[in-house]
């Protein structure tokens, strides 16, 4: 590599042939894909940045290696003259790989890295935070401020915040603001703290000023839209850029009002009737409505205050609409008509129900929308249950059950997480509104399918002892949640099953074998959000609790049963990983040397020998084809057995080795030689517990008896290279196809569709199902 590396300064590329590889493109593959990370670092440090080599050199800040990302960090970025050669998207991924590595050493590289660009750009601050895109990446800025203020105490030391820079806000500037009073809060630096914030008036009127410009600008942008003969995508482009500038401005300082000390109370009031003003409004840009809620929370006395002044606001929103609606014909005062329906003062229709122009309709429905917004944040922010605050009551048939009837998927969807924030604090409402939720599951639209499949787990873990009550059931709904043709969608219920397993509250080993299998098989390859969930979630699940690691030692026999199957129906083209690595997957799961102590729970160090126990049974009792006893034979030397084991155990355990090794020997050299050293070492390890214990003991063990005898019957058989899978019940031989994308499953789901109902018949059901189910949950509420 090194010598190519000198090469290539003398290479020219016209004299290379077409399909040729130049010597550049030879360090670039090395680089990218040798196995050895000592030749990836020679490449690393010998090829030249530039336009070719930027991206794979870059691709080296996720390398396996430690000492390569450093080299990234330390050596090839940190040679760059200016961090302007990389692109805005380039930056972004350097600084959120490097400051969010899981090595300190490779985050404090990285750091120095960021002050080196400071250094370049003369300490302006400001400058930095235009090599990022604030409104698209905010945490990634945020990191790169924060590590300047640790790595550079000068530049802190040295920040100012006087009356000018106030007067003059940019994005960067609110923006730096903002993260420098978070950073004085986490270090608890009060001095700096107070000498830097603003007053509580002085900051209302500071937000009151750029709302106003904020205004201005969105109507004067809507006039040059309407001017505009024909939109352009660059003029369209430009105008949102602006408004998002100006709503970055606003949004910081609501996040620094946050922060502020009220106890000026006329301050605390100006700032209390601005932001009432704003969320009031229905110009209010949606992406503010969040802000404005947590610096209302922050000057409420109570949560119940803040509901109260959230649905004032709402019905001040929909009554905007009345002045849309056309009066309904009266009779004279003097006269009154027989039959008349008289209608609560302030109950409105929802806005699909009454008749109006398609203007009027329009904005009813963007008002409700925004009230939908205002409720979903309102609830995010709230803990006390519906019974407590009655002001809420009347939202729920007026605004959020007529929404989830909406036929609008976006009004839907908010009605929906409306419904399930409302549950979340209101046990009789979710018990009630937890059929309509899984319901949706199975036939909303994807992106909505989400959302609510994130419902559901969050009502199971809040109301565990509710719904865990018939656990068959709910563990039965949990296996048909797993199966999705949506890999994003069966991320999320892969997600929410192994957050109920590894917290207890689903025990259920079909489950666990089902994640299992998902995390395994090729039809799961590209998924990487569940593969990266379930990779996480087996080493603390097993290693977390000794009942974890032996319910997966329970597991494990059947899981590789169902896997060795799923391999023989593999399609042309797709590959799974060796046998022989799934089980030494079992084997580190289950491995009791790395179990951490849990309080009252005992570390299981014998897990190994049961697992070492429930494989020499199978090897005698069932047969196997050659290639799964070999699997099963070479796991068995890898298991820990302790030498304090327990003396039943430890006979046991020698007389199944002993027999399966002079009795039932496999004829595979490989395998048998594995089955010999573990006899071995149980001789050595066990010698006190099986002092004494000779062959004519053996035989002694009545549990075996049975065991001995359906060997006998099989002994002669030897291998059977065509011999079935290890048997398992006739009940559980329906998991041959695990929930995952099978070709079985698909035409099933295929007869299914052709024989169900038209698609306006199903759509009608659907709908009559939700609005029964509503119905209940509305009753249940009041």
């Amino acid at each position: 590599v090194i010598a190519i590396a000198k090469l290539q300064e003398g290479e020219d590329p016209t004299e290379l042939d077409e399909d040729e590889q130049s010597l550049t493109e030879v360090l670039i593959e090395v680089l990218q894909y040798d196995p050895s990370p000592d030749v990836r670092r020679a490449a690393l440090l010998n090829i030249t940045a530039s336009k070719l080599t930027l991206a794979p050199i870059l691709s080296r800040t996720r390398d396996q290696d430690t000492m390569i990302r450093r080299i990234v960090y330390g050596h090839v970025l940190s040679a760059l003259p200016h961090p302007k050669l990389l692109s805005i998207e380039q930056r972004e991924g350097v600084v959120k790989n490097g400051l969010k590595d899981r090595e300190p050493a490779v985050r404090a590289t990285a750091g120095r890295l960021v002050g080196g660009w400071v250094d370049l750009l003369n300490g302006n601050m400001v400058e930095l935070l235009k090599l990022f895109d604030l409104i698209g990446s905010e945490d990634v800025a945020q990191e790169a401020l924060f590590s300047v203020f640790v790595t550079r105490p000068d530049i802190f030391d040295n920040a100012q915040f006087d009356e000018e820079f106030w007067n003059n806000l940019t994005p960067e500037k609110a923006f730096l603001a903002r993260v420098f009073v978070d950073h004085c809060i986490a270090t608890k630096d009060n001095t700096r703290l107070e000498s830097s914030l603003p007053v509580v008036t002085a900051l209302a009127f500071r937000i009151q000023h750029e709302y106003n410009a904020l205004l201005e600008l969105l109507r004067q942008l809507q006039k040059e839209q309407e001017q505009e003969d024909e939109d352009s995508e660059d003029a369209d482009a430009a105008r949102e850029e602006k408004k998002a500038e100006k709503q970055l401005v606003i949004a910081q300082l609501l996040k620094l009002a946050v922060n502020l000390d009220y106890a000026d109370e006329i301050g605390r009031r100006k700032m209390y009737g601005l932001v009432r003003e704003m969320i009031s409004q229905e110009v209010l840009p949606e992406e503010l409505v969040a802000r404005c809620l947590d610096v209302l929370r922050k000057l409420s006395s109570s949560e119940r205050d803040l509901i109260r002044l959230v649905v004032e606001v709402v019905q001040e929103l929909r009554d905007l609409t009345r002045e849309d609606e056309p009066e309904p014909e009266r009779a004279p005062e003097d006269e009154t008509q027989f039959g008349d329906d008289r209608t609560e003062v302030g109950a409105r229709a929802p806005a699909t129900q009454r008749e109006l122009s398609p203007e009027a309709q329009a904005r009813a429905e963007s008002i409700d929308l925004r009230c939908l917004a205002l409720c979903i944040g309102m609830l995010e922010r709230v803990n006390s249950t519906l019974q407590d605050n009655s002001v809420f009551h009347g939202l729920l048939p007026e605004l959020i059950i007529p929404a989830v009837r909406s036929k609008e998927p976006l009004m839907r969807e908010r009605g929906l997480v409306c419904l399930g924030l409302c549950c979340l604090i209101d046990k009789k409402v979710a018990l009630s509104s937890f059929p309509l939720f899984v319901q949706q599951v199975q036939v909303a639209a994807e992106d909505l399918k989400k959302r609510v499949l994130e419902t559901v787990f969050d009502l199971l873990m809040v109301y565990e002892s509710e719904f865990f009550k018939q656990e068959n059931k709910t563990e039965e709904l949990l296996v048909q949640l797993l199966d999705q043709d949506s890999p994003d969608v069966q991320a999320i219920a892969c997600e929410g099953v192994a957050k109920l397993m590894l917290s207890g509250m689903v025990r259920d080993e079909k489950l666990l074998r089902n994640l299992v299998i998902l995390y395994l098989i090729p039809e799961t390859e590209d998924n990487q959000p569940l593969r990266q969930c379930l990779s996480y979630f087996f080493p603390v699940y097993c290693y977390s609790s000794p009942l974890n690691q032996q319910r997966m030692r329970q597991v494990f026999l059947h899981t590789y049963d169902l896997l060795q199957r799923h391999r023989s129906d593999l399609e042309p083209g797709q590959e799974m990983i060796p046998a022989s690595q799934i089980a030494l997957l079992f084997v580190d799961w289950t491995d009791p040397e790395k179990a951490v102590e849990v309080k009252d729970q005992a570390i299981d160090m014998a897990v190994h020998v049961d697992l070492a126990i429930d494989v020499m049974k199978t090897l005698l009792k069932q047969k196997l084809n050659k290639e799964d006893k070999k699997t099963l034979c070479q796991l068995l030397p890898k298991l820990y057995i302790p030498e304090d084991l327990e003396q039943d155990k430890a006979k046991l355990l020698k007389v199944l080795a002993s027999t399966l090794h002079k009795r039932r020997p496999p004829n595979d050299t490989v395998a048998r030689n594995a089955v010999a050293r573990f006899d071995k070492s149980l001789d050595k390890k066990l010698a006190t517990q099986l002092e004494g214990f000779t062959q004519a003991n053996y035989l002694d063990l009545k549990q075996l008896q049975d065991m001995f005898d359906d060997a006998d019957d099989i002994i002669n058989g030897g291998d059977d290279d065509d011999a079935e899978s290890i048997n398992v019940d006739d009940d559980d031989r329906a998991e041959k196809t695990p929930p995952a994308h099978g070709q079985a499953r698909k035409n099933a789901r295929a007869k299914q569709t052709k024989a169900s109902k038209s698609k306006k018949g199903q759509e009608e059901d659907v709908d009559k199902d939700i609005d029964d189910l509503l119905d209940s949950g509305a009753e249940s509420a009041s």
